[in-house]
Formats: structure tokens, sequence, C-alpha cells
């Protein structure tokens, strides 16, 4: 018996997501160091006064991330330190956006949404410096928690899904007050050039057990687990029940994922296994399902309605 997701989609009643296993199989035989990959992403533990520079890398990284290449990125990752004065906030406040943005490109890591973070707005606001003013309002009355990294608000799925919704969309449900006692919008807190997929990768950079909903995770669990799918290339679940979907599947999986890391939170080992089999290729947009999935050695085709499809119209 199944149930739906948010949109449709189906997940297994009994939480019999067995097809994941076979992914964890096939990225295995595949990238046998993708553990590594998503442990060196994740934020170390830092001490309050550091707080304040975790929350920016975090953010930033997650920015540059967007329509962009991770391995570019990740390679690069002291240049960008450097360039954003290891995310001292008053020294970054005080910093040419236009220098910043010059610097991000020439050493290849910026992306089409730069002007988002790096160019005045109308109201003559640079995106970025926008951030950081929201996270020094943030620190100043610990709003949501923050200089504990957010942990007393990200306790359960739904506590997740309200802070995504909030730094993405400026929703929240409930009122928001600060130490003085001053009720603020949530529209004050939504982070500027950044949506749910975005504002996912920077609260996995936090360690905050969520997947990051880009189109990867998405189009594969389209592949697997919606019900009636066909052999479409571009189809893709909803952010929100990729995000569903990715904590069903790492409560199930959960004793196994930690045995794997046990830094990493088990929605992000789901995610990292989803987003390496797209982006290395394995399970990628232009496969054409059938001989393509046998030659990449995907093991989870038996459960794949893109590859049964392809197969019946043979």
């Amino acid at each position: 018996m199944m149930k739906k997701t948010p949109d449709g989609s189906a997940s297994d009643e009994m939480g019999k997501y067995s097809s994941f296993g076979k992914l964890i199989e096939t990225l295995d035989n595949c990238e046998p160091d993708w553990v590594k990959e998503v442990s060196d992403i994740v934020g170390a533990d830092c001490n309050s006064e550091n707080r304040m520079k975790q929350h920016i890398k975090a953010m930033i990284f997650a920015a540059l991330s967007g329509n962009s290449c991770w391995q570019r990125i990740a390679g690069n990752a002291d240049k960008i330190d450097e360039i954003f004065k290891y995310y001292d906030c008053d020294e970054l406040l005080n910093s040419d956006p236009v220098a910043l943005s010059k610097a991000v490109k020439n050493i290849r890591c910026g992306n089409r949404r730069m002007n988002l973070y790096f160019k005045p707005s109308e109201n003559g606001k640079v995106g970025l410096f926008t951030n950081i003013e929201i996270f020094k309002r943030m620190y100043d009355d610990n709003l949501f928690d923050f200089r504990n990294g957010y942990a007393a608000y990200a306790e359960s799925e739904d506590d997740i899904i309200r802070l995504i919704r909030l730094f993405a969309e400026g929703t929240y449900k409930g009122k928001i007050t600060t130490a003085d006692g001053k009720e603020i919008t949530a529209s004050d807190l939504k982070l500027k050039g950044m949506g749910i997929p975005l504002v996912c990768e920077y609260l996995k950079s936090l360690n905050i057990n969520t997947a990051k909903p880009d189109v990867h995770v998405r189009r594969i669990l389209y592949r697997l687990y919606s019900e009636g799918a066909k052999r479409n290339k571009c189809q893709l679940v909803s952010e929100l029940s990729a995000l569903h979907i990715c904590n069903e599947i790492a409560e199930e999986y959960r004793s196994v994922l930690n045995e794997r890391s046990a830094k990493c939170q088990p929605s992000i080992l789901v995610d990292t296994v989803l987003w390496q089999l797209g982006s290395k290729g394995i399970c990628a947009a232009k496969n054409d399902g059938a001989d393509d999935c046998v030659s990449k050695g995907c093991l989870a085709r038996g459960y794949c309605k893109h590859y049964i499809y392809g197969n019946k119209q043979r």
C-alpha cells in the first residue's frame, strides 16, 4: 500500500525503499570515496564566537553553488576564504562588492546569479550585504537559536521545513520577537537570492538534517518513487516532496548511513548518494534508459520507471 507525498508522489507505507540500497551499492562501485566529499563540506563544530563566520561562509558557498560546478568551488575553497575576508562580518560589509564579484569570476567560481548578490538593487542594497545584516540581527537577538546553529529549531522535519521556508520564502507561522520584545515580520529574514535549494545547501553546511532538492535529486526520486511515472527525462518531483522522501529514506537507512559517517546527518548522506549519481552521469537527464542504465552500472534499474518504460518500448 502506498501513501502520497505533498505533490502526489508515492512512498512506501512500510518504509521499504529497497532501491536506495541498490543506489548505495552503485555509488560504492563507481565512486568509493563519496562519503569523504560530503564530510569535507559539513562545517566543523564552532563556539559562539566563530558562529557568525560559520553562517556567513555556509551562505556564501551555498550562493556560489547555484548553477555551478561544485568541484571547482571546493577546489578553490582557500582562495574563496581569502576573497571574502575569512568571513569577518565588519570587513565584508566595508568591502567593494564589485571587487568581490570580479575576484570570484577570476577564479571561475561565478554563476548566473551573481548579480543577485553583488549588484545593488533598486533600493541601493547589495544582496550579500543584506544577508549578512540579517545574520547580525539574528546573532544579536539569538533568533531561532542562531548562535547554536539553529539546533533548537531543527529537531524535526516540520521544524526544518519551517526554517527553510522562512529563509527561502519569507514566510513563518507564528510570531518572531526580538530580545527587546519587538515583533518583526518573516519577510525581514528572507535571504536575498536564495530559494529552497540554496537555503538547504546553506543549512546542510551547518549539519542540519536536510537534503538539497536540486534537479539531480528530484529527477532520480521521480524515476524511482513517483506513482505512474513514465520515461520522461525532464520530469521532477517537487522540492518539498523531495525533502520528504529523502527524510523517509534517511530514517529507514539511518543505521547504514551512520556506519558510513558518524559526522553527517542521515538526510545529508541520502542527498549525497542521489546527487553523486546524477552529477557523475550515472543517472543523468540525457540517459535514455535501457542500454544506458546497464552501461552505467546502475543496480537500481529493476525499480526504475525510466528503465522499465524504456525496455517496454523496445
